[in-house]
């Protein structure tokens, strides 16, 4: 079987890529994640404040965060 079919709908690897997506962190990691970013944003490093947003929202995935973390690095 093909990639193309292990990713089909209702497929336990598909379920486990969605999954993979979802940030699971304590309380405590959710705070300094907001702290550090908000000390990117106030040196200008970054700018837009839906980061913020998705990180209270307890939203922000792991590739979103993946990418935020090379970008700025």
């Amino acid at each position: 079987m093909g990639a193309a079919g292990l990713l089909k709908k209702g497929n336990t690897a598909d379920t486990a890529v969605k999954e993979d997506y979802k940030l699971e962190l304590s309380n405590y990691q959710w705070a300094t994640l907001r702290a550090g970013v908000k000390a990117l944003i106030d040196k200008g490093t970054i700018k837009d404040t839906a980061w913020l947003d998705k990180i209270g929202n307890k939203t922000l995935t792991t590739s979103e965060l993946a990418w935020l973390t090379f970008a700025v690095k």
